[in-house]
């Protein structure tokens, strides 16, 4: 019985858990590689999108329109950092995410809290090389009425960044695709997801 009770523990601990307002899953993702790699070494990443077991959807997480997404990443700081520690002053932690699909150039997703250090723990101002820390944001899903109609329900490949910005300003959306000078990654993977009308996998037209 005490075997069982334990397995079930870990079990919960490992498919979802609490976060907020959010029920997180854990994400099927791939690391960025080269010069677009992250340097946290990733722990794990929890995300309030669930992960479609239908075939038409498979491994796929469903973005629902409209819809706010949470995403959580723990992992540990490097020893050496090629930036100043704590992060202070006018320097921050800045999360971006852009989306592809097919035959279209990667379009960016502003609808997001730009600000990783609101949510960090620790905070951005107790930082350290070696820290084991956790980031948290939200984004919320495009709706746009003519690329997104109910019709269309696309398979879309999601870049979700969070790194270290010198000159961090929160009211400005990273548009930017590829990262800028002085602009140092901490997080960055690629998700396959499909933006859906409802939290499940489509069929028909649909698909």
């Amino acid at each position: 019985m005490l075997k069982h009770l334990i397995f079930v523990t870990l079990l919960s601990m490992v498919c979802c858990q609490k976060k907020g307002n959010f029920r997180l899953f854990k994400a099927n993702f791939k690391q960025c590689e080269g010069s677009e790699a992250g340097l946290l070494k990733i722990n794990g990443i929890g995300i309030s999108a669930p992960l479609a077991k239908k075939q038409n959807c498979f491994n796929r997480h469903l973005l629902v329109k409209g819809r706010r997404v949470q995403i959580c990443v723990n992992g540990t700081l490097p020893e050496q950092l090629p930036f100043p520690t704590p992060i202070q002053g006018g320097a921050g932690l800045k999360n971006s995410a852009h989306g592809t699909l097919p035959a279209l150039p990667p379009q960016d997703f502003c609808d997001i809290a730009k600000d990783s250090c609101q949510a960090s723990n620790p905070s951005c101002d107790q930082m350290q090389p070696g820290q084991t820390i956790e980031l948290c944001s939200v984004m919320k899903v495009p709706n746009d009425p003519i690329t997104l109609n109910p019709l269309i329900q696309p398979n879309v490949l999601v870049r979700w960044r969070i790194f270290y910005d010198p000159q961090f300003d929160s009211s400005v959306c990273e548009k930017n695709f590829n990262l800028r000078g002085g602009q140092v990654p901490l997080v960055c993977i690629d998700m396959d997801t499909k933006v859906v009308n409802k939290p499940s996998c489509p069929g028909g037209l649909g698909k």
